[in-house]
């Protein structure tokens, strides 16, 4: 029914449009600022159209004004988000980029807008405020994050200027605002009176411009997108969703995006209502005037981090849900603040810690080398920002000195800085740009003490959480972005926006050991086996990543074993306080001085050394020595002490003799693992030689020794071969034995 009824409704419009076509047509002739009345539809895919590429939008030389009788008068000042110009405070623009600088095509209006109401409610951040409770936050694999580009969106109706807002509504709008404060794009805008006349284009980024006509009711509302990187209109990277109220009854979503776009934004964000993806504005002037407006801007998310990203997991905080719409400092400071375990909120840090000055007035303001210029809480020229200096000072006191260490890293690289900090999980605020941009302007004055201010309206602040080889993440407080709080910018533009404001960056990090060192061992290091470990000397140093260090007590020691001989390695282990469990090492030498066998030595042979067949081994004369060294610690050395020591017979382990058998043979003597040897000769008994006392078969002076021997007492029976020594056959061996043998020998010689 309701297709028919708008169909009826076109019909009707195409009719009345053909009656007026010469009248308009005459008018388009004498009138050169008419507007083409817009009729283009945007194809369903999210591919720019070529025509779209090459013709940029035609910019008028005056924005339209307000009538003067229904218009309070100009305020003083215009209310400025953080990173534009006070209308107040001399400025210049430099190193704009001439094909993103806005300002360079479109002219901007000096004059402001009158409005009403108190300043404090004059910005309204639509992705962060009135629209807040109208969707939820996109799920992490979104294509789309909510985008705070829009600063300013009202509507003027009854004399006054109201935000756009669901609950606000009026039976007849006269004007409509937008404004934006993104680099990379701005919002072109008309309007249409229930007169069927267009009034516009009006452009977001000349501050202060709307569109409408003073008397004449709003029926219409037509948005697009001009993405000022591609110097085109823009149907997919930047979206805005928009709906009027007619008739008591919300209208379908009507955007700049495709059908495809719209209807993922409206399932990721749960958007109310349906979409009409053929309309290209919004309203229904055969049902009345438009009596209220929704707006919404979506930003195609820049990168979702891959794998092969670092990415640190900080807390987010977003600068205007924080109540601080110039406060990123702060937001950023927070951030890096609870990341370390602070436990502190952005309204106790603001209050309690950062130090906050004036705005510029006059000419004279403060130093942002010292203090906060301005209070961040504020907008309208009174809340500014400051620099790295002034957040190092505050996180100082903001966090306990004892726990925790800021350093200010301004001037290095960001490459040394990722390499630095974020491969060890340590983010970095870091101060750049509003959305990276190259186009700035700055703003000047004098403090008063009379040093000169040079200060980039473009300033931001955000905390670097992650890198890839092509992007720098950042936890950026404008650029809420749902699930994954980080947001990607390429490194080129980040680089260049890190230099533009002299590469300041400050961190924050939780006090840590990061190892300990021996200064100096224990006196002792030679102990004797069994002696008491003695760490009497030693030294320990703990070093931080402050760069401080301490010689700590209470560490322990393990592996001091004197039980056993040996080179031990003794660890010594200290588990700090503030977290981690650090070791080294050392060895001690253990000794035994136990003295050790080397060698064994007979030092003299048996007196007998001939043995008659089955005759017993005889020990007499046998004289062995043992040579040992033992370890002794001498002048903190270990020194080898050898001596020598006899061996008892009875101690001997005596093998190899074998008297079964004629011949020579080996005895080895043993004692204590070691040995030594000598040879003895086993020979038959020879019983009929007369004079062969020793049975040997001949009859020599050993005979005649032995012989004596036996005389006097010193050898047994068993020695000699008795019948052989007794020459005379008498019994006995006596003298005349003796010499009866000699005269043999003599006999024999």
């Amino acid at each position: 029914m309701r297709f028919f009824v708008k169909c009826i409704s076109v019909l009707l419009i195409f009719i009345f449009v053909l009656s007026i076509l010469p009248v308009a047509s005459l008018a388009a002739e004498n009138d050169l600022s008419a507007e083409p009345e817009y009729t283009e539809t945007v194809a369903e895919t999210e591919e720019i159209p070529e025509a779209a590429e090459e013709e940029a939008p035609e910019v008028p030389e005056e924005a339209p004004d307000v009538p003067e009788e229904t218009a309070p008068d100009v305020a003083d000042e215009t209310e400025v988000p953080e990173e534009t110009v006070p209308v107040d405070i001399e400025e210049t623009e430099t190193e704009a980029d001439s094909e993103n600088d806005i300002s360079s095509e479109i002219p901007i209006s000096e004059e402001i807008p009158e409005e009403s109401g108190d300043a404090d409610e004059e910005y309204v951040l639509l992705s962060d405020t009135t629209t807040e409770a109208m969707f939820a936050a996109a799920p992490a694999n979104s294509k789309y994050v909510e985008c705070a580009g829009i600063t300013k969106a009202q509507f003027y109706a009854d004399s006054a200027w109201k935000n756009i807002d669901p609950a606000n509504s009026a039976n007849k709008m006269e004007f409509v605002k937008l404004e934006t404060n993104y680099a990379y794009f701005y919002l072109e805008y008309r309007v249409r009176t229930s007169a069927y006349e267009w009034c516009g284009p009006a452009y977001s980024n000349q501050w202060g411009t709307s569109a409408g006509k003073s008397g004449a009711a709003i029926a219409n509302l037509e948005i697009k997108v001009y993405n000022c990187t591609k110097n085109a209109y823009d149907y997919s990277d930047y979206v805005v969703m928009y709906r009027a109220k007619v008739a008591g009854e919300w209208l379908d979503w009507v955007s700049n995006g495709s059908e495809a776009v719209m209807n993922s934004i409206k399932s990721d964000f749960g958007l109310s209502g349906n979409i009409d993806a053929g309309a290209t504005d919004s309203g229904w002037l055969s049902r009345g005037n438009i009596t209220a407006l929704q707006v919404m801007m979506f930003v195609r998310r820049t990168r979702i981090a891959g794998s092969d990203a670092k990415i640190i997991k900080a807390p987010y905080i977003n600068q205007f849900g924080a109540g601080l719409p110039n406060g990123c400092e702060s937001a950023s400071a927070v951030m890096a603040l609870k990341y370390v375990g602070v436990n502190i909120d952005t309204e106790t840090f603001v209050s309690k810690y950062l130090p906050m000055g004036t705005a510029p007035s006059g000419g004279v303001g403060s130093d942002p080398d010292k203090v906060y210029v301005g209070d961040p809480h504020k907008t309208g020229g009174l809340g500014w920002g400051c620099n790295a200096p002034v957040i190092e000072a505050a996180l100082k006191k903001a966090a306990d000195q004892s726990k925790y260490f800021v350093v200010n890293e301004t001037g290095k690289a960001l490459s040394a800085i990722c390499t630095e900090y974020i491969n060890n999980n340590v983010p970095v605020i870091v101060w750049a740009t509003v959305d990276m941009t190259s186009s700035v302007t700055y703003s000047y004055w004098t403090t008063p003490e009379g040093k000169s201010i040079k200060y980039n309206n473009m300033l931001h602040c955000l905390l670097l959480v992650g890198y890839d080889s092509a992007y720098y993440y950042f936890n950026d407080p404008m650029n809420r972005v749902g699930v994954n709080d980080y947001f990607a910018y390429p490194k080129s533009a980040v680089e260049s926006a890190y230099s533009l404001l002299g590469k300041q960056a400050v961190v924050i990090r939780k006090i840590a050991c990061t190892g300990i060192t021996l200064k100096s061992l224990p006196s002792k290091l030679l102990y004797y086996k069994g002696d008491s470990f003695d760490k009497a000397g030693l030294v320990v140093n703990a070093s931080y990543n402050n760069g401080t260090n301490k010689n700590v007590t209470g560490y322990t020691v393990a592996g001091a074993d004197t039980l056993s001989a040996g080179q031990k390695t003794v660890t010594v282990t200290w588990n700090d306080p503030l977290g981690g469990s650090f070791s080294k090492t050392f060895v001690i030498t253990v000794v035994d001085p136990t003295p050790v066998l080397v060698s064994l030595a007979a030092v003299s042979l048996p007196e007998k050394t001939t043995y008659f067949v089955g005759e017993e081994f005889e020990t007499e004369g046998l004289a062995v020595e043992g040579t040992y060294v033992k370890k002794i610690i001498s002048n903190g050395t270990v020194k080898d002490e050898t001596y020598t020591s006899a061996i008892p017979a009875r101690d001997l382990v005596i093998s190899g003799f074998d008297s079964t058998e004629e011949g020579t043979c080996t005895v080895t003597v043993g004692y204590g693992g070691l040995s030594a040897s000598f040879e003895i000769e086993v020979v038959k008994r020879v019983t009929a030689l007369k004079g062969d006392a020793d049975g040997n078969g001949d009859v020599n002076m050993k005979d005649v020794l032995l012989c004596r021997k036996i005389i006097a007492g010193a050898e047994g029976d068993g020695a000699v071969v008795f019948e052989n020594a007794d020459m005379n056959d008498d019994g006995d061996i006596n003298m005349k034995d003796i010499l009866a043998i000699r005269k043999m020998i003599a006999g024999a010689e």
